[in-house]
């Protein structure tokens, strides 16, 4: 497992911008087939904002409308749960999705990049993301 984990860290060290098409995504696929290198990468993502949490964050963001996370990383990472059949990359993504959809009510000033994060999950991903109830 330890050797698949450093291919996939020497793949997105080679990436040098977000996914933004399907042939881009799918450069996760062969990592998105082995269940085990699924599992830790959702639960890295779960632990990983890509959104301000701390009020510092929110305030800078609020100032200058940049949060810096490791953007590339974090969407191909996205992009490899997308492709999973496994249950635990579906919660993820729902997850996630449900989160960013929360933050933009809760913060007027970040719903236009949450929003469009929302759409880039959606458009690149299709429905894989559950609607909760």
């Amino acid at each position: 497992l330890s050797g698949k984990i450093e291919r996939l860290n020497s793949a997105l060290d080679s990436y040098i911008h977000v996914p933004t098409d399907r042939k881009e995504t799918e450069r996760m696929k062969p990592y998105a087939e082995d269940s085990a290198l699924v599992h830790i990468v959702a639960d890295v993502i779960q632990g990983h904002s890509c959104i301000p949490s701390t009020p510092q964050e929110k305030e800078d963001y609020r100032i200058t409308g940049i949060y810096r996370y490791d953007v590339i990383r974090f969407w191909y990472c996205v992009a490899l749960l997308a492709q999973s059949p496994e249950g635990h990359a579906r919660d993820c993504l729902s997850e996630l999705a449900r989160t960013l959809m929360e933050q933009s009510i809760r913060h007027e000033y970040m719903q236009r990049g949450i929003g469009n994060s929302i759409v880039c999950i959606r458009r690149l991903y299709g429905n894989h993301v559950r609607r909760q109830p």
